[in-house]
């Protein structure tokens, strides 16, 4: 099998068969039934900044309590995310908009804190331009997390396996698959 049939020559995680979101260009209007909102807006995109601001004035609109958190990552945000689920009560709606690989960290946090899919509501803005599209890949031979991995064969950062990324991807860990292609080098 040559490289390029290997994938090593593509730059991009292919989205073709995965089980990933599919992002509409537009993003979902907010489930007005809320009693109180969570916006959660992650990065430095004007996209997701506009959707943010879209989402806040309709809640204006309706006077209902909100809350809002941003961060350049979503590492920087998790623990007040876990924090407002905590402390909320029945009738929060969640709001999340950002970078794909970084909704996706906050959907799984926001999960894992208690809250009901039906309760959360994401939009990822898209790439720009030539960007590749950074996913978070967990490794099978570690149980690690690897962030914002752009190619089809990488090296796990904590364990040193080859990894070749699969398209499954698990919203419990906000995560490609990385099965071990090579094992790690054993003393």
């Amino acid at each position: 099998m040559s490289a390029s049939d290997r994938g090593t020559t593509r730059h991009q995680i292919p989205g073709a068969s995965t089980n990933l979101p599919r992002w509409p260009a537009d993003p979902p209007p907010i489930d007005e039934r809320g009693a109180s909102f969570l916006v959660i807006t992650v990065g430095t995109d004007t996209q997701a900044a506009e959707t943010a601001e879209r989402w806040l004035a309709r809640i204006a609109e309706l006077r209902r309590p909100c809350e809002r958190l941003s961060a350049a990552r979503a590492e920087d945000i998790v623990p007040a995310v876990a924090h407002a689920i905590d402390t909320a009560f029945v009738g929060l709606r969640v709001l999340v908009t950002g970078p794909e690989r970084d909704v996706l960290m906050i959907r799984s946090a926001v999960l894992a804190a208690g809250a009901v899919s039906a309760e959360v509501c994401c939009h990822a803005a898209p790439p720009g331009g030539h960007e590749p599209r950074a996913m978070n890949i967990w490794c099978v031979a570690c149980r690690r997390q690897n962030a914002g991995v752009t190619a089809h064969l990488t090296t796990c950062r904590h364990c040193g396996a080859a990894l070749a990324v699969h398209a499954h991807f698990s919203p419990r860990y906000a995560a490609r698959l990385g099965a071990v292609s090579a094992p790690p080098n054993m003393p």
